[in-house]
């Protein structure tokens, strides 16, 4: 196994926020999501979360 480094942390850092930053571009924001309201409430947990774990993830890590 490699060893994990903060080039890691940095690039867990990025995916977060490109996977939340898709969901609420491509899906959340999609016309046929407006008519869903369920399906949209669904999708914006998933973008939190996603949001949570970028956040936790960089917690300190610029400092």
């Amino acid at each position: 196994m490699k060893e994990i480094d903060d080039y890691h942390r940095h690039e867990a850092l990025d995916r977060a926020l490109m996977l939340a930053q898709t969901l609420n571009f491509w899906l959340l924001q999609h016309p046929y999501i407006d008519t869903k309201p369920e399906l949209g409430e669904q999708i914006g947990k998933a973008v939190e979360l996603l949001y949570a774990v970028y956040n936790e993830i960089g917690k300190g890590h610029l400092c």
